[in-house]
């Protein structure tokens, strides 16, 4: 089981059941950021604009491969409540929980199943499913395209944004 932490960096906002070696990684604005001008800005950068992501305050990935679940940590960050599904889609990904900068918790059944949510009252929207009923493993073979990400033309889902 591991602890996922709130949107603030404060205080846990859910438990989540781990499952054999996989690997569990965070992308947040409150990890890396700094204050000027009355304006928050924090390490996760949109490659599109140059600036820090929007719409997005964390994102967690649970994947049998690390690298691939920081990768779509931040990938998913930027493509924010409106992209995330297609792009964790593109990348093979099942197990997906983002919250956005309204506090809604956005994830995928896949990830619902595994959670103990810390605060029931909590608005969450369940995605449709991310996996097939023949799929055999998390890894797609799309994680190099921009197909269906909504990160706009040239810009490859596995982007990793200031990474």
């Amino acid at each position: 089981r591991v602890a996922i932490r709130r949107p603030s960096g404060s205080g846990v906002l859910a438990i989540l059941k781990t499952q054999g070696d996989e690997s569990v990684t965070n992308a947040a604005a409150y990890d890396r950021n700094f204050v000027y001008g009355g304006t928050t800005y924090h390490h996760i950068l949109d490659p599109r604009t140059g600036w820090p992501a929007q719409d997005t305050l964390a994102v967690t990935v649970a994947h049998g491969d690390a690298t691939a679940a920081d990768a779509a940590a931040t990938a998913l960050f930027v493509a924010g409540p409106e992209h995330w599904h297609a792009v964790a889609q593109a990348m093979g990904i099942r197990y997906v929980l983002l919250v956005d900068s309204k506090g809604t918790l956005h994830m995928s059944p896949e990830m619902e199943a595994r959670l103990e949510l810390m605060d029931p009252s909590a608005e969450v929207r369940i995605s449709p499913p991310l996996s097939s009923p023949d799929a055999g493993t998390d890894v797609g073979s799309g994680a190099g395209s921009d197909a269906g990400s909504g990160l706009g033309p040239g810009v490859s889902s596995g982007s990793q944004g200031g990474r």
